[in-house]
């Protein structure tokens, strides 16, 4: 165990171990501004998501390396910076220390929870206070509106009619266990479904998918298509088709899952799909973890994410148990049909793009990719990805 510790504490830093660590970052933001567009629209999410005081935009960061690599001595520098992050994380009082704990042999919830409360009682309590969760969103992205938001960007280095658009419904917060219960369901619930039907029998898009995602602390259900077949506003339009058909007034109101076999859909009760479903979930949080590897991970995300309720798996779990077909459907009206207002949608169109924003989507707010750069202190386009700028040379 020492061993590990003197890895960590006084690590190697060997001048080409840091050349090919900066390479690879440096690559690794480079080729975000090439990704394919339906990833894309998760990086300007999150951007948007972000308050600037807490997130860097790649031009600053492509820029901050290349700086950092013109000068000669920039391995020595880098090191330099490095052992004293380190140390500030290691050192008594340090500002960055908080956990630092080793686990070996078989550790399940109740070890971790016996270490939790040890710690309470420890002499040396952190000094570095995590920001309010709040504090990490960007204003403009969690401001009251009676309209759903929408970030609209058009990305001329993309052939015109190819369009990607991520669509998030908030559902709830990752320290509620109800939130948990239901969001993880109605994950499973879309899943096949917005597939089948956008992707599978309208052949809307390249990629078309559903999936649970969090955004600081925040639990969104999002939708995700990338197309060539029509615009990112019009594939928004279909996404919101879906939504309102499928979920909102088949499970919410009329309590149907309709099924989507190619070209035919099929009503069927909801109460048949509903406890399989449920059931599915449980049966997957109560099963037992294929290596201790993913049983740590599991541990570290939940002290990472919600270390003032280390219970809080057990506490979903009983929460999806108690979890009623009833309680469900009016989760699903009160944050798809009546919380729509709090949606956020981000949609790229390739091309310069000739959509008039002041029209841009009936009943929907609209964000530009220039307001982010003004909230963020960028001068209008000074970091557009240009090759050439940000080559290797520089």
């Amino acid at each position: 165990m020492q061993e590990v510790y003197r890895a960590l504490r006084f690590p190697l830093l060997r001048p080409s171990e840091l050349q090919i660590a900066l390479d690879s970052l440096r690559l690794n933001f480079q080729n975000g501004e090439l990704e394919e567009l339906y990833k894309q629209t998760a990086s300007y999410w999150t951007r948007w998501g972000t308050s600037g005081s807490y997130a860097c935009t790649v031009g600053k960061l492509l820029e901050a390396i290349d700086e950092l690599r013109a000068n000669d001595s920039w391995h020595q520098i880098a090191a330099g910076e490095i052992r004293e992050m380190i140390d500030d994380v290691f050192a008594t009082g340090g500002q960055g220390f908080h956990e630092f704990s080793f686990l070996a042999g078989n550790v399940d919830d109740q070890d971790v929870r016996d270490i939790r409360r040890t710690r309470d009682f420890a002499q040396l309590v952190p000094t570095l206070k995590y920001p309010d969760k709040i504090d990490l969103f960007r204003p403009s992205f969690i401001a009251k509106s009676d309209t759903p938001l929408l970030l609209y960007r058009s990305v001329p280095d993309i052939p015109v009619g190819r369009a990607a658009v991520r669509l998030a419904v908030p559902v709830g917060n990752m320290s509620d266990p109800l939130a948990n219960a239901f969001a993880n369901t109605i994950d499973v619930v879309c899943a096949g479904q917005f597939f089948a039907a956008l992707r599978t029998r309208d052949q809307l898009g390249y990629v078309v998918g559903s999936v649970l995602k969090a955004l600081h602390g925040i639990l969104y259900m999002t939708f995700i298509v990338q197309t060539e077949k029509v615009g990112g506003l019009e594939a928004l339009s279909k996404i919101q088709d879906w939504i309102e058909g499928w979920i909102v007034k088949g499970i919410g109101e009329r309590d149907e899952y309709i099924e989507i076999d190619g070209a035919n859909s099929t009503p069927t009760p909801f109460e048949k799909h509903f406890d399989k479903i449920k059931g599915g979930v449980i049966t997957e949080w109560s099963s037992k973890h294929a290596s201790f590897e993913e049983k740590t991970i599991e541990q570290l995300r939940l002290v990472l994410t919600n270390r003032d309720n280390l219970a809080l798996l057990d506490q979903n779990l009983d929460e999806l148990k108690t979890l009623t077909r009833a309680r469900f459907r009016a989760l699903v009206k009160k944050y798809f049909a009546t919380g729509k207002r709090d949606w956020r949608a981000v949609v790229l169109d390739g091309g310069e793009g000739n959509v008039s924003i002041s029209t841009i989507l009936e009943g929907w707010s609209v964000v530009t990719r220039e307001d982010l750069d003004v909230e963020d202190g960028i001068h209008l386009n000074e970091f557009e990805f240009n090759p050439g700028r940000f080559s290797r040379e520089n």
